[in-house]
């Protein structure tokens, strides 16, 4: 499974909806006294700072291929509102020691993202262990 992960305006504006939500906080209280114009400029403004300072998140559904990833990707990268472009692939998640990690629960191999360039790795260590 691939997927491509980044930052994007939609995102930064959803995070910022969430952080307005919250009623008793001082950033809440500050937009709230705000006139409607200053509350636009003042949303805006901060959407652009988590912009800046968000890490990268999936932007995109799950994929079949790294193909269909990279075509994505390319797509992606025109729009101007996606910054931090990359793809990534579902891999078994490994401890220190290298062993797969399992669900303490129902014993599922629990996994996690890579960079694509780190899959080839990730897979010759999962065959190695099957």
């Amino acid at each position: 499974m691939f997927a491509v992960f980044g930052i994007s305006k939609k995102l930064a504006a959803k995070e910022l909806d969430k952080k307005l939500r919250n009623v008793n906080s001082s950033f809440t209280q500050k937009y709230k006294a705000l006139s409607q114009d200053e509350q636009k400029s003042a949303y805006k403004k901060e959407v652009d700072r988590l912009f800046n300072k968000m890490k990268p998140k999936q932007v995109s559904g799950d994929l079949a291929t790294p193909e269909t990833a990279k075509d994505m990707l390319t797509v992606m990268k025109r729009d101007p509102s996606f910054k931090g472009l990359g793809i990534r692939a579902r891999v078994p998640a490994r401890n220190k020691a290298g062993e797969i990690k399992h669900s303490k629960t129902n014993n599922k191999i629990l996994r996690t993202w890579v960079l694509l360039a780190d899959y080839d790795k990730h897979l010759e260590l999962f065959e190695i262990a099957a």
